[in-house]
């Protein structure tokens, strides 16, 4: 198996400086909004998956227009890779999209 994987690590713009102080802190700072996608092998997916993409980064409000045209151009060439290249078009596979957003990071892992 084959795993192709794309992190994309953007600041955001209204990403504010903490002092931590202490574990429990730490980890409110660092919740994650977390969403998982499992697609078909075939190109007629990727466009469709590119758009929720879209769609859960505007209603977050964690990019501007153009970061998320540049994590959308991104997102459809790891997907086209992992169809085409990793699971050759075979419809049988399966290909595993994970968004993970943070305060300061947001971070696409595709899996064929």
């Amino acid at each position: 198996m084959t795993s192709y994987a794309t992190k994309i690590n953007l600041k955001y713009r209204y990403c504010e400086q903490a002092t931590i102080m202490d574990q429990d802190m730490a980890a409110r700072v660092d919740q994650a909004k977390i969403f998982s996608f499992r697609l078909r092998s075939a190109t007629d997916q990727i466009t469709q998956t590119v758009r929720q993409c879209d769609h859960i980064l505007e209603k977050d409000q964690c990019c501007t227009s153009q970061e998320i045209n540049e994590i959308s151009t991104a997102l459809s060439e790891a997907l086209a890779n992992a169809i085409i290249h990793g699971n050759k078009l075979d419809p049988d596979k399966y290909v595993a999209l994970k968004i993970k957003i943070c305060r300061n990071k947001i971070q696409l892992i595709v899996t064929d």
